[in-house]
């Protein structure tokens, strides 16, 4: 018996021999976790019949979770899966171009965990009657959802994906979280990312929308521009009364050609920033208690979002973490030209020594810092990273 089995290499199904002899000594040890991810190293395009095709003719009895990245699988195959498993408890399956739709109908009742990433083909996804589902994650455009008889659903990672044109965030945004395909009163935990839709479809945002009664940890990644205010995205914790955790995975965006040209988006947008100050003024978020900020620069927008968190959440809040990591971002400041960056710093109003790309990872992160403690109280813990 192997516990465990992960094959991570950037094969295609020229190496379907060997793939194969993998996957058939994974099965003869009733492997209970198998893992192929076979995404390229280098974005590419692959045609379909370059894909590995997942082998279900093979015995799976034992497994409790499979995950499947750019290994192709069709519908029929996954459902004989699942009837085949009779104790899988995580099915996770990202770029399979041949999978059109899933529908689970009383589907294996151990199944705890589903996730569907990237497939672009894919039309349609129906579950009903798992009894067992906790957590969902969907990365797509928007496609005709169904949950039905899902009583333990209570997590859900929604995830923009590049290169669609509906994208199903936006969707939701737009409907103001009406048409939901699951209970929102049954979430606790809820994830979103919505890339893009902060920094350039702002307008979007709804002040109200459905309430996440028993909510209580968010998570939101987006993009936002340098001068952007993101007290929008106080929308959200407005809605779910008894968040105890938010989480935000922030990129600013320093500048756009198409947009640094266009003063009408600017203005439009500095508007939107006065009338969100207005309307988030006197809000209260008495249930939080912790806050992490990854991505944390320093900014003036920055800090009027934390600083907005610690009035409202008053004495509530007991853990802020303001996390100034973040790789990629210091990949892009290095391809800026040295002119760019010193304007760059004068619009943050920092003066600040060594190499540019520092610019927001330390003293900015520091100094943004600083004034965020002034406002905290005693029994706030804050931890820099």
């Amino acid at each position: 018996m192997v516990e465990e089995f992960r094959v991570s290499f950037d094969l295609d199904n020229t190496y379907a021999g060997i793939l194969d002899s993998w996957t058939c000594f994974a099965a003869a040890k009733r492997v209970h976790r198998l893992e192929l991810d076979l995404s390229p190293f280098h974005s590419r395009k692959t045609s379909l019949d370059e894909i590995y095709c997942f082998p279900t003719d093979l015995e799976w009895k034992a497994l409790t979770s499979l995950v499947l990245n750019s290994v192709n699988v069709v519908e029929e195959q996954l459902l004989y899966l699942l009837s085949d498993c009779p104790v899988l408890e995580k099915l996770s399956v990202s770029r399979a171009p041949s999978l059109y739709n899933l529908r689970l109908r009383s589907p294996n009742n151990k199944l705890k965990h589903l996730g569907l990433i990237s497939c672009l083909g894919l039309e349609a996804i129906e579950v009903v009657s798992a009894l067992n589902l906790f957590s969902f994650e969907y990365q797509g455009c928007r496609i005709n959802m169904l949950f039905k008889d899902v009583p333990q659903l209570s997590s859900v990672s929604l995830k923009w994906a590049p290169n669609v044109s509906c994208d199903l965030c936006e969707d939701l945004l737009i409907t103001k979280f009406s048409q939901v395909p699951f209970s929102i009163s049954q979430l606790k935990t809820l994830a979103l990312d919505l890339k893009l839709l902060v920094a350039m479809e702002f307008y979007l945002f709804p002040k109200t929308f459905s309430q996440f009664s028993n909510l209580q940890q968010l998570e939101l990644q987006f993009f936002a521009l340098y001068e952007q205010s993101i007290l929008f995205l106080c929308s959200f914790i407005h809605a779910s009364p008894s968040l105890h955790k938010l989480v935000l995975k922030y990129t600013v965006c320093w500048e756009s050609t198409e947009l640094s040209m266009n003063r009408e988006f600017w203005d439009d947008m500095l508007k939107f920033g006065d009338t969100t100050r207005q309307w988030v003024e006197g809000q209260k978020y008495n249930c939080l208690t912790e806050v992490e900020f990854l991505g944390w620069i320093g900014l003036k927008s920055d800090v009027e979002f934390v600083m907005h968190l610690i009035e409202a959440a008053g004495p509530s809040l007991e853990s802020l973490t303001l996390d100034t990591r973040d790789p990629s971002r210091v990949g892009r400041w290095k391809e800026l030209p040295l002119p760019r960056l010193e304007q760059m710093a004068k619009k943050v109003k920092y003066n600040l020594p060594g190499h540019p790309c520092e610019i927001a990872t330390k003293e900015a992160a520091r100094n943004g810092a600083r004034i965020v403690e002034t406002k905290l109280s005693p029994r706030t813990k804050l931890v820099l990273l």
